[in-house]
């Protein structure tokens, strides 16, 4: 994980639970190139010496300040950040991906499958549209299932690495932030790091 992604991810969920993840995390990503820029200025700010923009106290001051920007509750969003909330389930959510052999971000699966690094909409929509034709046509492949990808994954030196775009694993969004009805034919779930 990124050095500043951990505080970066709860900060987004802190906006989740202001009904604000989807839009903040795209603020937050337009942001990213930024936020090391900022944690200088604001480790400078705050007194710290070299090397000390990476602390905890001034990543979550950047947070907050970023938040203020985006017109979160300014407020709320320190005391998640300061009480770390968020962090556990930020925590599990990695685990999670580290489990399913995600080794870059983003990761996403559509429908189960893996679907590799970071794609344009056009990639998205043909991957939907599929999903949505073999719903349409009572003929999606019968794709090898799995809890997670050690079960799929062939072993040896010559084995890929990530999961396998030609399986189906078995994911649950649980508390994931989402968008969209509940029982849509088509689901994607994205594993990110902000960096």
């Amino acid at each position: 994980m990124h050095p500043w992604a951990q505080l970066a991810a709860e900060t987004a969920m802190s906006a989740g639970a202001q009904g604000k993840f989807v839009e903040f995390d795209e603020f937050l990503f337009s942001h990213q190139a930024d936020v090391s820029k900022r944690l200088g200025e604001k480790a400078k700010g705050m007194g710290k010496g070299p090397g000390e923009e990476r602390s905890e106290d001034v990543q979550r001051e950047v947070f907050i300040d970023l938040a203020k920007e985006f017109g979160l509750d300014a407020a709320k969003v320190r005391s998640d950040l300061e009480g770390r909330v968020h962090r556990d389930r930020v925590q599990k959510e990695a685990q999670e991906a580290a489990k399913l052999g995600v080794n870059g971000t983003p990761g996403s699966f559509v429908n189960g499958r893996y679907f590799v690094g970071a794609q344009p909409f056009e990639s998205f929509k043909a991957e939907i549209e599929k999903e949505l034709a073999w719903k349409r046509d009572g003929n999606r492949p019968n794709l090898p299932k799995g809890t997670n990808v050690a079960q799929l994954r062939p072993q040896g030196p010559q084995a890929p690495q990530g999961p396998d775009p030609a399986k189906v694993y078995d994911l649950k969004a649980g508390e994931a932030p989402a968008q969209g009805p509940g029982g849509a034919k088509v689901t994607i779930l994205h594993y990110l790091d902000y960096q």
